[in-house]
């Protein structure tokens, strides 16, 4: 499983519901423009990485972390909801 933390800084309304929609067919959103994405093989993250960068202009403030799950489970938050692992299955 490949954990991703996706973040975007988009001025147009209609962009970040485009890529809000995108992004959570594949995650959950962590913060308001922060999300935690969850894909089985790298060839699926490139096609992810791809379809996002489509959506959005070459201007658009776009990044991605890759998260190892040692990493995730070493990771806290200050109001008690820690990250939780990726679900054991995905469903397409």
């Amino acid at each position: 499983m490949l954990i991703y933390l996706i973040c975007y800084d988009l001025e147009d309304d209609r962009l970040r519901d485009r890529a809000a929609k995108h992004l959570l067919r594949h995650g959950q959103r962590v913060q308001e423009s922060v999300y935690e994405v969850w894909l089985r093989t790298p060839a699926q993250f490139k096609r992810f990485q791809r379809e996002l960068v489509q959506i959005l202009p070459k201007s658009a403030k776009l990044r991605w972390y890759r998260l190892t799950e040692a990493g995730l489970a070493d990771s806290g938050a200050a109001d008690g909801n820690t990250p939780r692992k990726p679900p054991a299955a995905l469903i397409w």
